[in-house]
């Protein structure tokens, strides 16, 4: 494992509620396995064709059927007819699209977060389209997590929703008539999450993977940076959202809605990108492993917290640290009108509880010398309400 980045925390960070008790991230990123994941990919390179145009429907009944087995019971396909091009006004596509939905309920259920990669693919062949790397990579990540949560019995706090889009070789149609649809019907998304080609990594060169981001979700992109360094062998790297990938994939026309959007792909493309080679043998299902670790570990945290943003604070109060950054003390100071006993948590990075104190009175001193350096964040509560919350620094 390596050391938590020191980098995370500065924007928006939700938290988990008191009452919450989560599994240990490393309990569940070990249910994840490299024969399931790979098993995954050779499924759906087995269908041997996946061009859109020629039609998908067999496959997307291939993959509702999977969604269901992981005892997601709602998951459908969700058949649009697609005229004019979205991707490109002017022109037309004229075909049947077959995306694959299926949700699975939070306990709260305030907001959704997508998990989407595409199951189409393409070459210069038609009828050959294996497109093991483009995408079947992204869809064994997400499937491989819908097991997992399945396994588990895993109750998230907050919506999940798994997409599965078809055309996204013709112009991310698929993508592009969900975020429309989900616009139109005013959906809460909090964030799409998208994998799109995460299985090739070179051998004997060090492990990367990147992480495409918008201004739009700064504090997913901390937290992304941080769970990867943590709890993979993967090194991170952030580009810029100008970057040419960021636009040509899945993630893009939710972003156009409005949404938040953070996408995730390998550092080095296959050699055998949108050819009839791109076929299982050729990728790295040990990297494809670590990359379903960090989309395991990243999904599980941001679904259950709670949205208390740093340094919101509600009604009459008002919150201070010091010092900040601090070695032993930190000397918790907080108003309002009417004091009464206030409930403290101290949380890791990974939205983990470490400890919880009763602040009888203001300013309180907590003793913060056993924690190990790096971020941690503060989230008061009087019982009615959340008071705020803080983030502070263990040198």
């Amino acid at each position: 494992m390596k050391k938590t980045h020191l980098f995370i925390l500065f924007f928006l960070i939700p938290f988990f509620s008191f009452a919450q008790r989560s599994l240990d991230i490393e309990d569940i990123i070990l249910q994840v396995n490299r024969d399931s994941v790979e098993r995954n990919v050779r499924e759906l390179e087995a269908f041997a064709c996946r061009y859109a145009p020629l039609g998908n429907g067999h496959i997307a009944a291939y993959l509702v059927n999977r969604l269901h087995q992981y005892g997601i019971d709602n998951a459908i396909v969700d058949t649009i007819y697609c005229g004019e091009n979205p991707f490109s006004p002017g022109s037309n596509y004229n075909n049947w699209v077959y995306n694959v939905k299926g949700d699975i309920m939070g306990a709260d259920g305030d907001v959704t977060f997508i998990l989407g990669a595409h199951y189409d693919a393409i070459t210069w062949i038609d009828s050959i389209a294996p497109g093991a790397d483009d995408n079947a990579s992204g869809c064994a990540v997400l499937l491989e997590i819908a097991r997992i949560f399945h396994l588990l019995d895993i109750q998230p706090m907050q919506n999940i929703s798994f997409m599965l889009f078809d055309a996204e070789e013709m112009g991310l149609i698929g993508a592009f008539l969900d975020a429309a649809k989900r616009k139109a019907n005013d959906e809460p998304i909090e964030l799409m999450i998208n994998n799109d080609m995460v299985a090739n990594q070179p051998d004997g060169e060090t492990w990367k993977m990147c992480i495409n981001h918008r201004d739009n979700a700064p504090g997913y992109t901390d937290l992304a940076i941080s769970l990867c360094e943590q709890y993979t062998t993967i090194t991170p790297l952030l580009l810029d959202a100008r970057d040419d990938h960021y636009a040509s994939s899945d993630q893009w026309p939710y972003y156009r809605e409005g949404y938040k959007a953070i996408f995730f792909i390998e550092e080095v493309f296959s050699p055998y990108y949108h050819t009839p080679m791109d076929i299982a043998d050729h990728l790295n299902m040990d990297y494809l492993t670590e990359m379903t670790k960090f989309n395991m570990a990243f999904l599980y945290t941001v679904v259950n917290r709670n949205y208390v943003g740093i340094g919101d604070e509600i009604s009459d109060y008002s919150i201070a640290i010091q010092p900040n950054p601090a070695v032993n003390y930190i000397k918790v100071t907080y108003s309002s009108q009417d004091f009464q006993p206030v409930e403290a948590a101290i949380y890791d990075v990974s939205g983990r509880i470490i400890r919880c104190h009763t602040l009888s009175d203001s300013p309180a001193m907590l003793d913060i010398s056993d924690l190990s350096s790096g971020f941690y964040i503060i989230k008061l509560e009087d019982g009615k309400r959340n008071i705020g919350v803080r983030k502070f620094v263990k040198g």
